[in-house]
């Protein structure tokens, strides 16, 4: 979190900091509400560990995912 501010101050600029840093107070608390909901349907639905464990390895393949392809635009922006 303290990396994504630093990263936000210095990407905004000099006139768009504030903008930069509420986007990441946003999308935190955006992912945290939704890894909440997440979690809280994987307890009610896992009768047993493994379900539990799937549910856990899913959300960790779809971050994965969605860093990847976050991380590909921000690479193509940038040529």
């Amino acid at each position: 979190m303290i990396v994504a501010y630093f990263a936000a101050h210095q990407a905004g600029g000099e006139h768009r900091q504030n903008s930069a840093t509420t986007w990441v107070n946003s999308s935190h608390n955006v992912g945290a509400s939704l890894g909440s909901a997440l979690a809280g349907i994987i307890i009610i639905q896992a009768i047993s560990v493994p379900a539990a464990i799937i549910g856990i390895v899913a959300g960790a393949a779809a971050l994965l995912i969605a860093s990847a392809v976050w991380g590909r635009g921000r690479a193509t922006e940038r040529r």
